[in-house]
């Protein structure tokens, strides 16, 4: 067991590459990525002070971590294991940069990460104490979600960054909520995690504004009191009376107590304030859609967009597309998911994520280029892209005489025939010349012969302004993109169920736009040094969680277990995506079961270990027991692997994947294996798998395929067949949602059987809210010449994964 823990030690100590040793941070970053670890230090030291201020709380030095060479625009933190922050040097691209407007990427990541840190590290009393002996709690803010306070933050620190700063996932998304809060959780809505995010960060900034931060601040801390404990729950499973202490607090309105009133009279109040303004002449109705992007070419209305409804909510990811309209009607139809397109000449081309980013000609169904590319356009067949370099932070476009070097990420870049404009942020710069870089900008530069446009935030709308005229061609929208047509403004913008395209026929009086360029900021150069040996590998070589533990039966009689138990588990983390655990116990319990007169007696010493590793191809996860009786070891170990991901066509990925599953003890190994490919598609997804099972003297082989094809938001089948060598398998289901009132039920009708054998089904299943993971079923059943009825569950709709007969 010694040499199996220090292998895996050593091997883990690998992972972090080398670090920068900051005042308050420690920097870790893969090789040859020094300069990128020292701006990120700097920014943390800038930005640190500004988020302790807002919330009165410092809560000590922070590990950071870079994630590079990555086309995941992401970031995350925990406040419980080392005060750990993982940032992705992906920015945000095309569309995503309307719900993620964050200026300088690093900036507000931090800003936003940190302040998960600051709001759920308590600085005093219990939790301060806990906090300290890294024993776990689990944090707790009261009425608002963990991301209130870091979306209020974010949007703080200039008027022109952050989530509440753009109106178009703040204000205008507001005014859709109708007077009251829509459910979230899961994608069978077009406004799904911007109740979570947006509207949290919203209402906290309205409390701020209203009461004050000191207020606010008091209510956090308070609520953060009230998180539930390690030693609160541990001390559950023997003294269950340990949880009446809670009871007054489950009897006092904390809310009412800090601001007079209660939760949801305060955010009615709040959303009264908002009321959505009907658009102009529809001329496209998006229900329960999000649109991005819209293009004209001729007659024909390109439209990029997102449909959300029940089958969404199901499968668990909304279904993307791109649309042609010819007047109101549809003509084309594409299954694409991308971040941007553009057409020219009458053929579409596509800026899609993949294992990395790749543009396509989705008319030929052809891949153009791969990389890190960050944006792109085409100009009479030509196309010109930008290629991210995350080591030096800076972007080449190619596909023009010269090669463009640019200092930042290009996010979007348009080619008029005659000059270069692109955006790094909210930096607007044609060819070589800064031309703006104050006002918050949309996501895309709209070209049109050789006008140029940018949806640009003006006295607090999205409006189009026209780049080298200076001009505003439209004024108070809320568009998140925009045309310019002969007889008006064509315009993405919301409607009381999603999102529609408006036509402005008005003639607007164009205003004169004065582009402003920020003063150069004030950065302090902060201090750094190499990390010693011993600084870099701290984090790793001392454990993220400490937690003793301790059990006994005597407080609550147990007829069938009696005995006492103590232990402790060490939680240490040798990289950022593993976790290597020991928990050494010793045990004094009697386990007894009287009808069958047995009794096992579990009086001995023991070493529980654990070790997880977690990334985005690759998932392993080991755990067991060494015991000092037989059987001395137990354990079970999975590892996952996606080896191969490509995609094929613009609208289809193949990818090969392969689990394998390993129970153990001393007496020998009982393995699982379970490969599968397939092709997953925006609606259809099909592949095949097998798995071979076999110990030392059995075996089992198992092979089968599927097909899942979604008809629209309410309605999709599922077909599984496989056979093990001796038997054949087979479920065929039609799922519909006919119940508009409740989006997680609806019927479910077809067949399951083996053999010759069909059980047909018809039954209604009901979802658990704003959750699809588990379903309750209940219907008839007709097999073998009689009728019965039957309830279940699964985890999907269409997955009886267990039934039983009640009739």
């Amino acid at each position: 067991m010694k040499k199996f823990v220090f292998v895996f030690l050593i091997i883990s100590l690998q992972f972090f590459s080398q670090s920068l040793y900051f005042e308050h941070a420690t920097i870790y970053y893969p090789a040859g990525y020094d300069e990128l670890a020292k701006r990120v230090g700097i920014e943390f030291e800038n930005i640190r002070k500004y988020v302790i201020n807002l919330f009165k709380n410092d809560p000590g030095r922070v590990n950071i971590f870079i994630k590079t060479k990555t086309t995941i625009t992401n970031g995350y933190a925990n406040p419980v294991q080392k005060n750990t922050i993982v940032i992705y040097t992906w920015h945000p691209t095309g569309y995503l940069y309307n719900y993620l407007p964050f200026d300088d990427w690093y900036r507000y990541l931090l800003i936003h990460e940190f302040t998960h840190i600051v709001t759920l590290k308590s600085d005093e009393g219990y939790l301060k104490i806990l906090s300290q002996l890294s024993i776990p709690y689990y944090p707790d803010l009261g009425v608002f979600s963990v991301e209130a306070p870091t979306v209020f933050s974010e949007s703080q620190f200039s008027e022109n960054s952050g989530r509440l700063r753009n109106p178009l996932v703040s204000e205008a998304l507001f005014d859709t909520f109708n007077g009251e809060l829509p459910e979230d959780k899961i994608p069978n809505d077009f406004r799904v995690g911007q109740v979570f995010y947006n509207a949290n960060g919203g209402f906290f900034e309205y409390l701020k504004e209203k009461y004050g931060m000191d207020k606010v601040n008091a209510y956090l801390k308070d609520a953060l009191k009230r998180s539930y404990t390690y030693p609160e729950l541990m001390l559950g499973f023997s003294i269950p009376y340990v949880f009446l202490f809670r009871v007054p607090t489950f009897l006092e309105d904390l809310f009412k107590k800090h601001f007079g009133s209660t939760y949801d009279e305060e955010v009615s109040n709040w959303l009264s304030n908002y009321v959505l303004r009907k658009g102009s002449k529809q001329i496209y109705i998006g229900e329960n859609e999000r649109i991005y992007k819209v293009e004209r070419e001729k007659d024909k209305l390109y439209i990029l967009k997102s449909s959300f409804g029940s089958v969404s909510g199901y499968l668990g990811y909304p279904l993307n597309k791109l649309i042609v309209l010819v007047g109101k009607k549809k003509v084309e139809e594409y299954n694409v998911s991308a971040v941007d397109f553009r057409v020219d000449n009458g053929k579409i081309y596509a800026l899609v994520n993949s294992d990395k980013m790749e543009i396509w000609n989705v008319t030929d169904n052809k891949k153009l280029f791969e990389g890190f590319i960050s944006a792109f356009d085409v100009e009479n067949g030509n196309v010109i892209y930008a290629v991210y370099d995350d080591k030096y932070d800076s972007s080449k476009i190619f596909g023009l005489e010269k090669v463009f070097e640019v200092k930042g990420f290009v996010r979007n870049l348009v080619y008029n025939g005659k000059n270069l404009y692109y955006l790094v942020g909210n930096k607007l710069w044609k060819d070589d010349k800064l031309l703006d870089d104050y006002y918050l900008k949309g996501a895309f530069l709209k070209k049109q012969g050789e006008k140029v446009y940018v949806i640009m935030k003006q006295k607090g709308y999205m409006d189009l302004v026209d780049i080298d005229e200076k001009k505003r061609v439209t004024k108070g929208l809320f568009a998140f993109d925009a045309l310019v047509e002969d007889d008006g403004i064509v315009y993405v913008g919301y409607s009381q169920a999603g999102m529609n395209i408006y036509k402005e026929e008005k003639n607007f009086l164009r205003s004169d736009v004065v582009f402003k360029k920020v003063r150069k900021e004030s950065i302090f150069e902060a201090k750094y040094k190499k990390s010693s040996f011993w600084e870099d590998k701290l984090y790793s070589i001392t454990p993220s969680v400490f937690a003793p533990f301790t059990f006994t039966t005597y407080f609550v009689p147990n007829d069938t277990l009696e005995g006492w138990g103590v232990g402790a588990i060490f939680d240490f983390k040798p990289s950022v995506d593993s976790d290597l655990i020991f928990v050494p116990f010793y045990t004094d319990l009697k386990y007894t079961l009287e009808l069958q007169r047995y009794e096992w007696i579990f009086k001995e010493y023991g070493l529980g270990f654990a070790y997880s590793f977690e990334n985005d191809r690759v998932n392993f996860a080991n755990f067991g027991v060494i015991k000092e009786k037989e059987p001395n070891v137990l354990g079970y170990s999975s590892f996952n692997w996606i080896p191969f991901v490509r995609k094929v066509s613009y609208d289809k990925t193949f990818y090969i994947q392969a689990s394998v599953e390993a129970y153990y003890d001393i007496n020998g190994v009982f393995v699982n294996l379970t490969p599968n490919i397939g092709i997953n598609a925006v609606d259809k997804n099909y592949g095949g798998y097998f798995t071979l099972s076999a110990t030392k003297n059995i075996s089992y082989f198992l092979i089968g395929g599927y097909f899942l094809d979604i008809f629209n938001q309410k309605t999709y089948s599922y077909i599984d067949v496989n056979y093990d060598l001796n038997n054949i398998r087979y479920s065929v289901i039609l799922i519909s949602n006919i119940f508009p009132f409740y989006k997680q039920s609806g019927i479910g009708v077809g067949a399951i059987g083996k053999n010759d054998i069909p059980s047909f089904l018809g039954y209604i299943y009901l979802g658990i809210p704003d959750n699809n993971m588990l379903y309750l079923q209940g219907g008839l059943k007709f097999s073998e010449g009689k009728w019965g009825l039957f309830i279940g569950f699964g985890i999907k709709p269409h997955m009886i994964t267990f039934a039983k007969d009640i009739l």
